[in-house]
C-alpha cells in the first residue's frame, strides 16, 4: 500500500515556485516572530489571506489534488492536514483522501489498516467522520 502524506501547503500555487516558497516561509517566519512579541497584528493578516487563498473553498483544491496524486503518481491513499477541513473521501476509480482536519480543536485522526486497504477518519471519543464517494477530480 502507498501512502502520501503532506501537510497540504506545498499543493498550493505560491508553492510551485522556488522564489515564493522563500517569500512566504520567510513572511511568516516573521509574522510569527512578532506575534510572540505580543504584535498580533502582521501574523493575523496572513492567516486570513492564507484562508481566503485556500481553504474557502472547504478544502476542494485539496480534493482535487489528491485526486491528481492518486491518479498520476499511483498512489493508494493521500493524507493531508492543512485547510483544518476533516475529510475522508473514497474516489469510486480507487484510491482515498484524508484529511485529518484540526486535531487541537475536534481532536480527530487517520486509521489506515495497510492489510486490508480500509481507511477511516475518527474522533478520539471513537465516533468515525462519514466518507465521501466521489468520482476523480476531471480538472488539474
Amino acid at each position: 500500500m502507498r501512502i502520501f502524506l503532506g501537510h497540504g501547503h506545498d499543493v498550493e500555487p505560491v508553492y510551485r515556485h522556488p522564489l515564493r516558497v522563500r517569500t512566504a516561509e520567510a513572511y511568516m517566519w516573521l509574522a510569527y516572530r512578532l506575534k510572540t512579541l505580543r504584535l498580533p497584528h502582521l501574523y493575523d493578516y496572513g492567516f486570513r489571506v492564507d484562508y481566503d487563498r485556500n481553504m474557502k473553498d472547504g478544502g476542494q483544491s485539496h480534493v482535487r489534488e489528491a485526486s491528481r496524486i492518486l491518479r498520476q503518481e499511483r498512489f493508494d491513499v493521500v493524507v493531508f492536514g492543512h485547510t483544518h477541513v476533516e475529510r475522508l473521501v473514497n474516489f469510486r476509480g480507487g484510491g482515498t483522501y484524508i484529511n485529518t482536519g484540526d486535531c487541537l480543536r475536534r481532536k480527530m485522526y487517520a486509521s489506515i489498516d495497510t492489510r486490508t486497504g480500509n481507511c477511516s477518519l475518527r474522533h478520539f471519543r471513537g465516533s468515525a467522520v462519514p466518507t465521501e464517494e466521489r468520482a476523480h477530480s476531471r480538472s488539474f
